[in-house]
């Protein structure tokens, strides 16, 4: 009896190892390049046991195969993904082809009941939820609109420049920049000074760092686990409610996010959790990746003297004794490279991935035509 039982166990694990390996043949099957793959990790198996970001797993692959495919197949555990090595391949999947790439690895983590703050942002909605959410939140993006805000940034800007003279002791570059993106998005989203640039635990910066903390967690987690701490969106909800019931009862008219937020509403009669996921979205998106993206910027220029010496000559040369308006703003070419740059080096995001919706051809090296379809 022992030794039926013993093997039934080993038919079945033999069985099970046979399926997994055979799924690790399907680019080489297909004439697909891509580096060789490891049971059970794939080709992340530093990043399996938490020896280093998968990005550095990623780039391996990137650097071996560079130059010689358009793009290669690999494996993260048993998820089978195309690497896309050349940039106009990516701009055609992105621009040319979006609607047949528009769902990413991130859609569906949100729960709608335990989660709806982030359920309703678009980068993690699916096809005609995600294009009509987003169709919501784009109209607010444009230069004018961009320009009407550019005095309340200001405004936020000039309280960075006296806080920076008043401190005494060393500043950390990430959590000054994390102070005056909350500030900066606050005013131009509610239109209130969040005072993370004068109180040391202020109340929305401290929400923010703790609900962006849980966020990471959940994303990397293995198991589903709420994104948004309970309290925090308790406060958020709270505090996008009073900002719309005062504009109402003092009747203030304000060209920033909110009043976005608000005409949504009253156009499509939102229900009220949709409106404080579209605020929680606008806030979301400019105070975290914002906050990333300057401290990597002034980490560079740190690096740079020569660099950021001849920044400081141009951004005074347009300056000319008054404010910088939006306008000189755009014409300083060198301060555009320099962020660019950074971006470059240090992106906010260091990878994303899109979902393939339905069968599409890809060109390989020497011309050599492949299928990806929708699943594999």
């Amino acid at each position: 009896m022992l030794l039926l039982i013993t093997s039934i166990v080993f038919l079945v694990i033999a069985s099970i190892y046979f399926v997994l390996t055979q799924k690790f043949k399907y680019f080489s099957k297909h004439g697909i390049p891509g580096p060789k793959t490891h049971f059970p990790y794939g080709n992340t198996k530093d990043a399996f046991w938490g020896k280093r970001n998968v990005i550095y797993d990623i780039d391996d692959i990137y650097r071996h195969f560079k130059g010689k495919s358009p793009f290669v197949g690999f494996f993260m555990t048993f998820t089978p993904y195309y690497l896309i090595m050349e940039p106009d391949l990516v701009k055609k999947i992105f621009i040319n082809d979006f609607g047949k790439f528009r769902n990413n690895d991130f859609n569906g983590l949100a729960s709608k009941k335990k989660d709806p703050l982030m359920y309703f942002n678009p980068f993690l909605l699916t096809d005609e939820l995600w294009k009509e959410k987003r169709a919501e939140v784009t109209p607010s993006m444009s230069q004018n609109k961009l320009k009407s805000l550019y005095p309340l940034v200001i405004d936020v800007t000039k309280k960075l420049t006296e806080y920076i003279r008043d401190e005494q002791s060393p500043l950390d570059a990430r959590d000054l920049c994390s102070r005056y993106t909350c500030d900066a998005t606050a005013n131009c989203l509610f239109g209130i000074d969040a005072l993370s640039l004068t109180l040391e635990n202020a109340e929305l910066y401290e929400h923010s760092r703790k609900i962006m903390k849980q966020m990471f967690g959940a994303v990397t987690s293995i198991f589903p686990r709420r994104m948004f701490p309970k309290d925090s969106e308790k406060f958020f909800i709270k505090l996008v409610k009073d900002a719309i019931k005062y504009r109402a009862e003092n009747n203030i008219e304000r060209e920033d996010f909110l009043s976005q937020v608000i005409a949504s509403q009253k156009k499509k009669d939102l229900p009220e959790i949709e409106v404080f996921a579209q605020a929680w979205t606008y806030y979301m998106d400019s105070f975290e990746t914002a906050a990333i993206g300057l401290h990597f910027i002034l980490y560079e220029l740190a690096k740079n003297k020569r660099v950021q010496d001849k920044l400081r000559d141009e951004i005074l040369s347009y300056i000319d004794g008054s404010d910088l308006t939006f306008e000189k703003l755009l014409e300083l070419e060198y301060l555009d490279q320099v962020m660019y740059e950074a971006l470059r080096i240090h992106p906010p995001l260091t990878y994303t991935t899109r979902i393939c919706s339905e069968n599409y051809e890809l060109e390989g090296a020497k011309g050599h035509k492949f299928t990806l379809i929708e699943k594999i």
